[in-house]
């Protein structure tokens, strides 16, 4: 079960319009250099039906590969602040921050994680992470909690599974 530091995020949730997600530690597990995606948390961003996008402080291509089969439009690789990055990404689409939900497991997510809508911690993120979070998964980065938090949003945003 998700750890709901927040429980007014789950509100929030209803508005999200835009999901930000970091890649290492998030989207895969973190140990480099295959880069090891999870298949259920892939099938959990392909049923979401809304804005998707990866920002990585990372230059690594796979992202790339995987961001493309996924269906995930906007991709910022070697992004080394992040938070610029989500302003420009809701800028250009004209989405307010706080219709923004941001998950990530490290320090440089830190700032989008306080400044988005809905911050979320994947499971095995650092402390200074998980304390800022709304949301912590129960599930690690690579591992099933990018899966958890779309399932989340869907159930919220009462999306069917077709």
């Amino acid at each position: 079960m998700m750890i709901f530091k927040r429980w007014s995020a789950i509100k929030r949730l209803r508005s999200t319009k835009l999901l930000v997600m970091d890649c290492d530690g998030t989207i895969t597990d973190g140990i480099l250099p295959g880069k090891r995606f999870c298949t259920k948390d892939g099938c959990g961003i392909r049923l979401l039906k809304l804005e998707k996008a990866v920002v990585s402080g990372d230059e690594f291509d796979p992202e790339e590969i995987r961001a493309r089969h996924l269906g995930i439009n906007h991709l910022r690789l070697g992004a080394q602040d992040k938070w610029k990055v989500v302003q420009e990404l809701a800028d250009c689409l004209g989405i307010n921050y706080k219709d923004i939900c941001y998950i990530g497991d490290d320090i440089n997510d830190l700032e989008c994680i306080k400044k988005c809508g809905v911050g979320v911690a994947v499971g095995d993120a650092v402390r200074e992470v998980k304390r800022e979070a709304d949301i912590t998964t129960k599930k690690a980065g690579g591992h099933g909690a990018i899966r958890e938090l779309t399932d989340l949003i869907r159930s919220v945003q009462n999306e069917s599974l077709h």
